[in-house]
């Protein structure tokens, strides 16, 4: 009885053994995170970011998504590029229903919307993870993208 109970107990461990071998994916950790993008909120007139120019003070710049939630949103400043950056980790959690998301911009004489849309899938393949953009849009003002250093330029005196 205690043979077959060691038998036994020696064919759990050898099988669990060989499907842990027979993952491909044991001890391969890859993953490559969403695109970040960075906004500047320029003058076409004469190419000046509006809030390094302090034209806009930050307090002032607010991000929404779709459902009108206050997305968490940081700026940094570039002396060298004289920018001031947006930043948000938002678009790590995007889907089809939660892609569209609204800058809102105002000072004392001005308010504006940006409405604009992103979307980037999660995909699994070869043991990695990793996202791919799927749609990127700013609507009702002209812009640029540098998908280089992925900065989108948001020109507030070209509405669309």
């Amino acid at each position: 009885m205690k043979l077959k109970l060691i038998i036994g107990f020696l064919f759990v461990i050898l099988g669990l053994t060989s499907l842990n071998s027979c993952n491909k994916c044991n001890n391969y950790d890859c993953f490559t995170p969403p695109t970040n993008y960075r906004f500047i909120i320029m003058d076409s007139a004469n190419g000046q970011d509006l809030i390094y120019n302090k034209t806009f003070e930050t307090r002032f710049v607010k991000v929404f998504n779709n459902l009108g939630q206050s997305v968490e949103h940081n700026f940094y400043a570039d002396s060298n590029l004289q920018h001031t950056f947006l930043n948000t980790n938002a678009f790590w959690e995007t889907n089809p229903d939660q892609c569209n998301f609204e800058i809102r911009i105002h000072n004392d004489t001005s308010e504006y919307k940006v409405l604009f849309t992103v979307l980037q899938m999660e995909h699994n393949e070869n043991c990695c993870t990793f996202y791919s953009m799927e749609k990127f849009n700013v609507f009702s003002y002209k812009s640029s993208i540098d998908k280089n250093l992925m900065n989108c330029e948001i020109y507030l005196n070209e509405a669309l």
